[in-house]
């Protein structure tokens, strides 16, 4: 019976040497689980900020590019307002040069012609002289 008591102490204590390595192996393993969420959210956070870092490049340019294009547009706009005012500078002298060329022209085809009402003097003198 002392046999069988040993026994049974030895393997009561084998089972407690069992279940203490049992739990040292689920604490190793809960470190190793802790440590990879570490390493994975130590990862995270700098493609985080790797990412935020890309975002605030690309903005950055395009706040730049957005501004060439305002600066290029409004240089655009002047540059047809001026060719527009030359535009009607040039038409403007074109109508000028055409009206002046035309009031000549007419001054001179009217310097050759007598009025209507001279041509009217005219014939009642000579019906009148024809007359007399």
């Amino acid at each position: 019976m002392r046999d069988k008591l040993v026994a049974m102490q030895q393997a009561l204590e084998q089972r407690e040497l069992d279940v203490n390595e049992c739990h040292a192996q689920a604490a190793a393993q809960e470190l190793v689980l802790q440590q990879t969420r570490d390493e994975a959210c130590t990862s995270l956070l700098m493609q985080r900020q790797q990412l935020d870092e890309a975002h605030d490049a690309d903005r950055a340019l395009l706040l730049r590019e957005i501004t060439e294009l305002q600066a290029r547009l409004a240089s655009m706009r002047q540059l047809a307002a001026r060719d527009s005012e030359e535009a009607e500078a040039r038409l403007a002298a074109v109508r000028n040069t055409v009206d002046e060329e035309l009031d000549a022209a007419i001054n001179r085809a009217l310097q050759n012609h007598v009025e209507v009402s001279q041509l009217h003097v005219a014939k009642a003198r000579a019906a009148k002289a024809e007359r007399e």
